[in-house]
C-alpha cells in the first residue's frame, strides 16, 4: 500500500504512488486489469501497457549512467527509470521503479526565470546549462531508439533534474565543475518493436494531446469519422491514415518541449486551449 499520500495520481484505470521501504523509495503504478472480472477493452491496454515498460526499461538499463555532454564547468549524466518488480496483485497490475530525487524539467524550467530579467553573465551560464540539457534530451531519444523503443510521452516533467551523488562525483577523475543527471521516466505509453519492423508506428493514440504531432491528433478523428461509413467503404487508405510512425511523433514531441525549456512556452499552447 501507498505510505507517502504527498505524491499520488489516480485516473480511470491507472494510480501512481510513493512508497518507502527501509531507505529505499520507488514509484508503484497500478493498472486495473479487470472490471467485474470480465476481460475488456480497459485489461487488454493495461496489459500491453505493462508488458512495454517492462520490456523497454529491461532494454534500457544498459544506456545509465552515461555521461552525455560537457559543457565549460556543467557535466550532465543521463538514465531511464530503473525498473525493480512488477506483478499481479488482485485486479492490477503493478509496476515498481526507483524513486527519482530530483525535479521535473517544467518545474525547474518555470523557477530560472527570463533571461531579460538578468545581468549578461548570470544569462549566459543559463543558457550554457540549456544548451546542456537540450543535448543530453537529444542524445536520450537517440539512444530510445536505436534500441526500437519509443516513449510516446516524452514532455519536459518526465525529464527529472538533479544533482548527482558524491560517490559518482568521486569516480568520474578529472571532472570538475557542477554535475546533473537527468532520467527520463513513465513508460507507461511506450513502444517496443522488433527490428525487423520497418515502421515503428501504433493506430492508438498515446501520450500528451499538447505534444501530439498533428498526424498523432488524427488518428481517433480518423476513427470516428469512418466508423460512419458502411462496413467495408473503409478502405485500407483509412487504416494506413490511422498507423502513425512513432519516432516521428516522439521527435515531434520532443521539439516541442525544447521550445517549453528555451522559451518557457509551447508553441501549441495556444492552439490546445482554444
Amino acid at each position: 500500500e501507498c505510505d507517502d499520500y504527498s505524491f499520488r495520481t489516480t485516473g480511470d484505470a491507472v494510480t501512481k504512488c510513493k512508497m518507502t521501504r527501509g531507505k529505499d523509495k520507488f514509484v508503484c503504478v497500478r493498472w486495473m486489469c479487470r472490471s467485474k472480472f470480465e476481460v475488456n477493452d480497459v485489461a487488454r491496454k493495461a496489459f500491453q501497457d505493462v508488458y512495454a515498460e517492462v520490456t523497454a526499461l529491461e532494454i534500457l538499463r544498459d544506456c545509465d549512467k552515461k555521461i552525455s555532454v560537457i559543457e565549460d564547468d556543467i557535466s550532465v549524466s543521463y538514465s531511464f527509470g530503473t525498473l525493480r518488480d512488477y506483478g499481479a496483485c488482485e485486479d492490477f497490475l503493478c509496476v515498481a521503479t526507483d524513486w527519482v530525487d530530483g525535479v521535473g524539467l517544467n518545474a525547474w524550467r518555470s523557477n530560472l526565470g527570463e533571461y531579460l530579467k538578468k545581468d549578461a553573465n548570470e544569462a549566459n551560464n543559463d543558457r550554457t546549462l540549456l544548451l546542456a540539457i537540450a543535448k543530453t534530451m537529444l542524445q536520450m531519444v537517440v539512444d530510445m531508439h536505436e534500441k526500437n523503443v519509443v516513449h510516446f510521452d516524452l514532455k519536459l516533467e518526465h525529464f527529472i533534474l538533479s544533482t548527482r551523488r558524491q560517490e559518482e562525483e568521486e569516480e568520474e577523475e578529472g571532472s570538475k565543475g557542477t554535475k546533473y543527471a537527468i532520467t527520463l521516466i513513465d513508460f507507461g505509453e511506450c513502444a517496443v518493436y522488433d527490428i525487423s519492423d520497418k515502421v515503428k508506428g501504433t493506430s492508438r493514440a498515446r501520450g500528451t494531446e499538447i505534444y501530439h504531432a498533428p498526424e498523432m491528433l488524427l488518428i481517433d478523428e480518423i476513427k470516428t469519422h469512418s466508423a460512419s461509413f458502411p462496413s467495408g467503404d473503409c478502405s485500407r487508405t483509412t487504416a494506413a491514415a490511422c498507423f502513425v510512425d512513432g519516432k516521428k511523433c516522439d521527435c515531434y514531441a520532443l521539439g516541442v518541449a525544447l521550445c517549453e525549456l528555451f522559451f518557457s512556452n509551447s508553441p501549441n499552447r495556444h492552439a490546445y486551449e482554444q
